[in-house]
């Protein structure tokens, strides 16, 4: 499907795709740390700022998710997963989300990979950016510490959903269409979080009122098996040296493309921070319904 690309095309709207995958892991995983995040917006963003945000990466992550994709892109047939999961300090664990990238037949034959992907693919990571603050498992990852930690575990393949519990609800964050096939970014939560006798949580509403279609140390032991997630608030002791990851290069660093930089926008400077005052007041009112569910009536 990709023969009527001139090899330019193919080559950077494949590094758009293996980028964009490993933004999406790190907005993920860095909405999960259980702390806020605070960046300095700018006006003028620079040629380093991939798709529009300054998303400083943390090296560990890009380094799983290196991992997980193995040299492969998400496709048709081969979906990117990041699982996030709470395991209790007695050793309790339960799922609580799944996001799923991945790209389905249907194709765009007449866009233009640069600059309309591009700048679709950043619209695209800025819902991604407001819709993980607003499912459940956010206010959990706020509360966690000594009894629960939050976990992360990045996959390749068949998406798995049976873990969510009945009743779960799904979200689509936003499709992209592309001369190769559509790009969708989806998640499953869970929704019954009555946890063990002795545990309950709430059971969570499903999302409403979303557009989707706009273009503290783990409690568990440090030995831990192969299939078991990594904790988000995980940091190496060694990161301002490199640390163990050093190897695992930001990838506003390694991202090159026919481009010596991140291609220039053309939807306006001052578009990005418009959208993400947008976004940023559609979690505001989300925020509230979750806190005071009564109010939203």
């Amino acid at each position: 499907m990709d023969s009527d690309l001139s090899p330019q095309d193919k080559k950077d709207l494949d590094k758009f795709i293996k980028f964009f995958a490993l933004k999406t892991v790190q907005v993920i995983v860095q909405a999960r740390l259980g702390e806020k995040i605070c960046t300095r917006s700018s006006s003028s963003p620079t040629g380093s700022d991939w798709f529009n945000l300054a998303i400083k990466d943390i090296p560990e992550v890009t380094h799983e998710a290196k991992k997980a994709l193995a040299g492969q892109l998400p496709g048709i047939g081969r979906s990117m997963c990041v699982e996030i999961s709470l395991k209790t300090s007695e050793g309790d664990s339960m799922e609580l989300e799944t996001w799923c990238l991945e790209m389905n037949e249907k194709c765009d034959k007449d866009i233009k990979v640069s600059y309309t992907v591009y700048n679709r693919l950043s619209v695209l990571l800025k819902s991604l950016l407001a819709i993980t603050r607003v499912t459940p498992a956010y206010k959990l990852s706020r509360k966690q510490g000594h009894d629960y930690v939050i976990l992360y575990r990045i996959y390749f393949g068949e998406v798995q959903l049976t873990g969510l519990g009945e009743g779960f609800q799904t979200v689509r964050v936003g499709v992209v269409g592309t001369p190769v096939g559509t790009v969708t970014l989806s998640c499953a939560y869970r929704t019954n979080l009555a946890f063990m006798s002795n545990r309950q949580f709430e059971r969570s509403a499903p999302i409403m009122g979303i557009i989707v279609d706009h273009f503290v140390d783990p409690p568990c032991s440090s030995q831990r098996p192969a299939n078991m997630g990594q904790p988000c608030n995980y940091r190496a002791p060694d990161e301002e040296d490199g640390g163990p990851f050093a190897g695992a290069q930001d990838s506003q660093e390694v991202c090159t493309t026919s481009f010596s930089t991140s291609p220039p926008s053309q939807v306006g400077q001052h578009a990005p921070l418009l959208l993400c005052t947008v976004f940023y007041g559609i979690i505001n009112l989300l925020s509230k319904f979750w806190d005071n569910p009564s109010d939203a009536n």
